[in-house]
Order: C-alpha cells, then sequence, then structure tokens
C-alpha cells in the first residue's frame, strides 16, 4: 500500500485517506489494476467535498503494423 504521512489539519492523515473510505479504496485498486494491466491512457477523478464520486477512464489504443490499412496507391513513389 502507499505510505503517505501528510497531516491533513483536521486529524487525519495520508494513510488515513488511503485506508479509509470506500470510494477511495476502490480508487487505489482501480489505480493498481490499471498499473498491471499496463493501461495506456487518461484515468480522470472527480472529489465533490472532498470524496471521489466519479472515475473516468479513457484508454488510448496504438495500432499495431497488422491492424494498419495499406492507403497508398499502387505507385507511392518508393522504388522497387
Amino acid at each position: 500500500m502507499v505510505k503517505q504521512d501528510k497531516n491533513f489539519g483536521d486529524g487525519r492523515t495520508g494513510a488515513d485517506c488511503v485506508n479509509g473510505s470506500e470510494p477511495m479504496q476502490s480508487t487505489i485498486e482501480t489505480l493498481c489494476e490499471l498499473e498491471r494491466l499496463r493501461f495506456f491512457g487518461t484515468l480522470e477523478i472527480k472529489f465533490e467535498a472532498g470524496r471521489v464520486v466519479l472515475l473516468r477512464k479513457t484508454e488510448t489504443i496504438k495500432p499495431t503494423v497488422e491492424h494498419c490499412r495499406n492507403t497508398r496507391g499502387d505507385d507511392d513513389g518508393r522504388p522497387r
């Protein structure tokens, strides 16, 4: 687990936030899963009143050579 020792001024520490609420724990689990899967994209985390209320995942897929279309005509200018 992530070790945090920041004091938020209200008696809570960073460790309390990580181990505290269910939405935060779920967010940490999602981050770990995305890291394990080698996710490529963005994860937006929305907070309301200090609580996680929304996770929005946008995945970017890099095309591989075998999935690319050949859009060149017969005469693409390359020497044969």
